[in-house]
C-alpha cells in the first residue's frame, strides 16, 4: 500500500478481524493526504460514538449511505481539510 497514491479510503468501523479506527490511523500515517470516511451500521455503540467524535462530518451510518455517500465522497475529495488522527483508539473507550 505504501507505493500507491490513495485519494479516498471508505472504511467500515467494525470489521471481522480489525477495527476501522485503527486502519484509518494506519492509512493516515502512511498516506497523510488520503481523505478518510468511516461508515458503520452500529451507530449506537460506544465505538461508533468515538468514531463520530474523531471523524466528525466524515462519519456516516450505513442507513444514510444510499442518499449521502456520493455527496460525502465529493465533499471529502474537494475539501482541503486535514486528515484527523485517531490517536490510540483502544485507550479512549
Amino acid at each position: 500500500m505504501n507505493k500507491q497514491t490513495i485519494d479516498l479510503a471508505l472504511i467500515d468501523l467494525f470489521l471481522e478481524h480489525d477495527d476501522g479506527i485503527t486502519i484509518a490511523d494506519d492509512i493516515r500515517r502512511q498516506h497523510p493526504h488520503t481523505k478518510l470516511v468511516i461508515v458503520t451500521a452500529h451507530g449506537d455503540s460506544e465505538r461508533a460514538r468515538l468514531a463520530h467524535r474523531i471523524f466528525k462530518e466524515n462519519y456516516l451510518e450505513k442507513s444514510l449511505l444510499e442518499e449521502r455517500l456520493l455527496k460525502k465522497i465529493e465533499d471529502v475529495l474537494s475539501s482541503q481539510q486535514s486528515v484527523p488522527s485517531a490517536g490510540n483508539p483502544t485507550t479512549k473507550i
